[in-house]
């Protein structure tokens, strides 16, 4: 697996508002999709995250790393069904490590995709913040089993949020593996 965070500064730029950010990650084992359809149950991953936060106001960048935590229920076999999670224990250096101690970045109910295509989005809310953010996660499942029903190996995807104004915002990845 490989996976980090860019930012953009265009030439233009006069303030970390003009900044883009982005995240990436990906692998060479991706989970075989047609293996969904017959998955059942549910499968917990943990892992770690990494992010750049953003706060406009202070023109300032920080990358702090976190712990991720995902579950994925399979269902019955009449449905491939869904995965949700969080993004928690952010810690980080400098003075904005106090703007994030306690926050949780929760990566909302996703429906898993169809049987050749497992990826999956969802929305993002957070907890423990004075102002909420809100944004979008998505994610793919890597790490194939010995049998065809064996649930993947691995989770990982990439998440993003801003509070309303957009003076602060997340931008980062996770991967997680199956306990």
């Amino acid at each position: 697996m490989a996976g980090g965070v860019w930012v953009r500064v265009p030439a233009d730029a006069t303030s970390v508002a003009d900044y883009e950010f982005g995240a990436f990650v990906d692998g060479n084992d991706p989970f075989e999709q047609s293996n969904l359809a017959g998955l059942t149950g549910t499968a917990t991953y943990s892992g770690e995250a990494s992010a750049v936060y953003s706060v406009v106001s202070t023109g300032q960048n920080y990358f702090p790393d976190a712990e991720a935590s995902l579950t994925a229920n399979f269902g019955d076999g009449a449905a491939l069904g869904t995965i949700e999670g969080r993004i928690h224990d952010i810690t980080g250096d400098g003075p904005a490590s106090d703007s994030y101690d306690g926050v949780v970045i929760n990566l909302g109910s996703a429906a898993i995709g169809g049987a050749n295509s497992g990826f999956f989005t969802g929305d993002v809310t957070t907890a423990g913040t004075d102002s909420p953010f809100t944004g979008k996660w998505g994610g793919q499942f890597y790490g194939n089993g010995a049998a065809a029903t064996d649930p993947p190996g691995s989770v990982v995807g990439t998440f993003g949020a801003a509070t309303a104004n957009g003076g602060e915002s997340f931008v980062g990845l996770f991967g997680a593996d199956r306990e």
